[in-house]
């Protein structure tokens, strides 16, 4: 049973029964729909956004999934940014000085990827600036890591290089430590023994007894072989690489022939006294570019006997 209404009536001075017209009932029934509908849409509005369905509980693991693992690469990057760089310092300060080679420039290092549009598949997203910036990075390692690789095959070569001038550069004495010998003669200018006169002397001469075996000082070929009754009389040089000759002069015997491939430690002939000589011994020079050197800068002269013993082993 609905409420009856009354209202005051100011003439009659009366309370008396109040009935709505129909257009109060219609704005009344029309507000109460409003809001009706206002509640509705609010419900609505708020299941979607925080009553999520499975599918969208599916979407965001996968997004938070996803997330994780850039970050994951991100670090993973990061370590092998932070390796590289040791590896550069390592390459430019140590490895490539070295071999005397010259540091990789920094803008070379350093270099950058062209193309502004380079990233343009990877805008739009949410995650976009993420996505673009470590592709970014991972492509500048990748180009810095193709750099470095170069410089190591530059390294290789360099290093057999090296390896090749160490078996060759003339690097022991061309008379055995247990051999009986002395210096008569060091680099230099003297007084010519024949000619009584100042003289350069373009090598070391090492004096002993006839027949006394003379050593190859470093791989090569030999280059010519010559007997003569005067100058270095039997002489036997040898082209090593790499801008490097020896000599040997005043030979008893020659051991050798011409184009013969020799190895550090070979004998190649006898001390002797032939040639212009004022005894028996040994000539010896080494020659850089054709450029006579000081053979004492060729040859270690704290060496043991033992230790000279094996390196003339090794050719064997």
């Amino acid at each position: 049973m609905s409420r009856e209404r009354f209202h005051f009536n100011p003439v009659s001075h009366r309370f008396e029964p109040h009935k709505p017209t129909l257009k109060a009932r219609l704005k009344r029934y029309a507000l109460y729909a409003l809001v009706a509908v206002s509640i509705s849409l609010l419900i609505r509005f708020s299941s979607h956004h925080y009553l999520s369905n499975p599918k969208e509980a599916r979407l965001l693991a996968a997004k938070e999934t996803i997330l994780e693992r850039y970050r994951t690469c991100e670090e993973r990057i990061q370590e092998l940014e932070a390796i590289l760089l040791e590896i550069q310092h390592w390459d430019d300060h140590i490895y490539r000085s070295f071999f005397e080679l010259d540091p990789i420039p920094h803008s070379i290092r350093e270099a950058g990827l062209g193309g502004a549009e380079r990233y343009s598949n990877l805008q739009g997203y949410e995650s976009s600036a993420i996505m673009m910036n470590l592709n970014k990075r991972a492509d500048l390692t990748g180009i810095r890591m193709d750099i470095q690789s170069r410089s190591f095959s530059d390294l290789l070569v360099e290093a057999d290089r090296h390896s090749n001038l160490m078996v060759h550069k003339p690097s022991i004495q061309p008379i055995s430590l247990e051999d009986y010998y002395w210096i008569s003669s060091v680099f230099g200018y003297r007084l010519d023994p024949i000619y009584k006169r100042r003289a350069m002397h373009r090598g070391v001469d090492f004096a002993g007894a006839i027949g006394t075996p003379v050593y190859a000082t470093g791989d090569g070929v030999v280059k010519w072989t010559r007997a003569a009754r005067n100058g270095y009389g039997k002489e036997v040089v040898i082209d090593h690489g790499f801008g490097y000759t020896t000599r040997y002069g005043h030979l008893d015997e020659i051991l050798v022939h011409v184009g013969q491939k020799i190895k550090r430690g070979n004998v190649i002939g006898t001390l002797g006294d032939s040639g212009k000589s004022t005894g028996p011994h040994l000539h010896y020079e080494v020659r850089e570019n054709g450029r006579p050197q000081n053979p004492k800068h060729y040859y270690a002269e704290d060496l043991s006997p033992r230790e000279y013993s094996e390196i003339i082993n090794l050719s064997r």
